[in-house]
């Protein structure tokens, strides 16, 4: 729970003050439209493609995350283990709020960088979108503030390694102790 509540203390303030920084949620529309970003499926066949980002990556990435809301380990440990049939059956619908608030609090500062002439155009991050969070930290949060967001950046790294060891045991201990292994 610590962990869920500092991602968002990190990142939170990072949307609001690039969302204020570009005019609210229609200004960043309406800066994004203007620079073709919402007609990325248009000319992901061509070389002409502003996100620079091909068809089958797009849908590989939206089968994929089918993939993860069916198969995520801590969500069906959640469920196992729920009081009763109800209960189970609620757990992925609550988890599924802060699963993707936590999709708008990523993707809204890449959105961001990428508009904003005097942050995202510089040389030196131009096509590096896995800095995208950092780099907008960088520019928007002060030195103390800068600190928790970096925090936030790692419990979310430890958080998600966290579940992946996890499942990964729980799948090794349930293969090694399966009957067929023993044959």
């Amino acid at each position: 729970m610590l962990q869920f509540f500092l991602i968002t203390l990190g990142l939170l303030p990072l949307v609001i003050f690039g969302l204020i920084d570009v005019g609210g949620l229609s200004g960043l529309q309406d800066s994004i439209d203007r620079a073709g970003y919402f007609h990325a499926w248009a000319n992901t066949g061509s070389t002409d493609n502003p996100m620079a980002v091909r068809w089958f990556t797009i849908v590989f990435g939206l089968v994929q995350s089918f993939g993860y809301w069916c198969t995520d380990f801590l969500v069906v440990q959640r469920a196992l283990a729920a009081e009763d049939e109800a209960a189970s059956q609620r757990t992925p619908l609550i988890a599924a709020f802060p699963k993707l608030m936590y999709g708008v609090l990523a993707i809204f500062p890449g959105l961001i960088l990428t508009i904003l002439p005097n942050l995202g155009q510089t040389e030196s991050i131009q096509n590096s979108y896995n800095m995208a969070v950092p780099y907008a930290m960088a520019y928007y949060f002060p030195t103390g503030m800068l600190g928790v967001g970096l925090t936030a950046l790692l419990a979310a790294f430890m958080s998600g390694m966290a579940g992946n060891v996890t499942a990964q045991t729980a799948t090794t201990s349930t293969w090694a102790a399966s009957p067929r292994s023993r044959v």
